[in-house]
């Protein structure tokens, strides 16, 4: 869209991203504090770390501004990446994925479907995470619910919604790499074994990521496959 878009989405993801660390820490009280539980201090807290968020919400968000479709899309694939990141930190840290994200990114995923590509994909979107939802669904019934739990499962049919086809098979594709690597990569250093318990959004969010980034730039999987 331009450099004088890419300057105002940085700007404004630089404010977002200054503010990131607080309102997730935010949540993470009010969730805690509903299981009677105690927040304990995190890297959240540190003092440098609302300038790495800003600094890093901001870029991301000046590079969607230059390169996306137009200024509506750009907004929405930027608000879901910020979210991503909220997801990432606050279940790695407490291991919950809060409802509230989820409903809020809800309508934000199916304003994204209906500005990046039109009400047929929004349709096919919607399958998606229908699918989603069953598959992870009927995966934690068979490894266990205390392994992939509710938010899990909800967090992956957002994730469905919001990319649609064919981005979510990339984005599936790229979250089982990461997931699997990570695995063999504990279990070799024993850091886990086969009953480890670790958060799963950050896989999740990874793969939603990953789906925009291709969203962003459709070229990419032509120049990788080639």
């Amino acid at each position: 869209m331009g450099i004088v878009v890419a300057i105002i989405f940085g700007i404004a993801g630089l404010a977002i991203g200054y503010v990131l660390p607080r309102i997730s820490n935010q949540i993470i009280e009010r969730k805690l504090a509903q299981r009677q539980r105690q927040r304990e201090m995190n890297f959240l807290d540190k003092k440098a770390t609302p300038i790495w968020f800003a600094l890093g919400n901001g870029l991301a968000w000046g590079v969607i501004g230059y390169f996306a479709s137009s200024v509506p899309a750009g907004l929405l694939m930027g608000v879901l990446i910020t979210m991503a990141v909220m997801f990432t930190v606050i279940d790695g840290l407490i291991h919950i994925i809060p409802n509230e994200l989820i409903l809020i990114g809800l309508p934000i995923a199916v304003l994204f479907q209906l500005t990046s590509f039109d009400l047929k994909h929004l349709w096919i979107a919607f399958a998606c995470m229908a699918s989603i939802i069953i598959v992870f669904t009927v995966l934690g019934l068979i490894i266990g619910l205390n392994k992939i739990g509710a938010g899990d499962v909800k967090l992956a049919g957002l994730m469905g919604l919001a990319l649609g086809y064919p981005h979510i098979l990339y984005a599936l594709l790229i979250m089982s790499i990461a997931l699997i690597g990570y695995s063999l990569v504990g279990m070799a250093i024993g850091k886990l074994t086969h009953v480890s318990m670790f958060a799963f959004a950050p896989f999740l969010m990874l793969g939603l990521v990953s789906g925009l980034i291709l969203v962003l730039f459709p070229g990419i999987v032509g120049i990788v496959l080639v």
